[in-house]
């Protein structure tokens, strides 16, 4: 089964779009926010 993740905090999710916004790809900048989102939501805050 899928661990359930935590919501990320407004500070993660701001650190995490400026990490990828530099990405010109959309396709490639929207997997690795949805990557970086479940590695940041399965630690411990």
């Amino acid at each position: 089964p899928k661990p359930s993740l935590r919501p990320l905090t407004a500070a993660e999710k701001a650190k995490l779009s400026g990490t990828v916004g530099l990405i010109e790809d959309g396709g490639l900048r929207a997997s690795l926010e949805r990557l970086g989102a479940t590695i940041l939501g399965q630690k411990k805050p």
